[in-house]
């Protein structure tokens, strides 16, 4: 949960995986049950979990990544293409399909 430094290159740019634990520490409980709908605050691959669970689930996420303590340094920022990471990335390439 402390998110990482190790990117994800595709023609997308580079992500890499948010640190929750820093995402939650700005986070009260009274906004925590809004970020289902605030698709942009917590990392697209998390959302769709993260917007199908129920109040009490969210709660119960909260209190358990709050309860971890420092939240460590942030997660590198995206990289749009063309810019080179600053970080080790593995490089996502899909398959080609044979010409016939």
């Amino acid at each position: 949960m402390k998110g990482s430094s190790l990117g994800w290159q595709g023609r997308w740019g580079t992500t890499y995986a948010v640190n929750l634990r820093d995402s939650a520490s700005s986070f009260d409980e009274e906004r925590l049950g809004r970020v289902p709908q605030e698709k942009g605050l917590i990392a697209a691959d998390a959302w769709y979990q993260v917007q199908a669970m129920n109040e009490s689930d969210l709660r119960s996420v909260y209190l358990y990544i709050k309860s971890l303590g420092p939240s460590g340094e942030s997660a590198p920022y995206y990289r749009p293409p063309g810019k080179e990471p600053r970080t080790p990335y593995i490089t996502l390439v899909p398959p080609q399909t044979p010409k016939k």
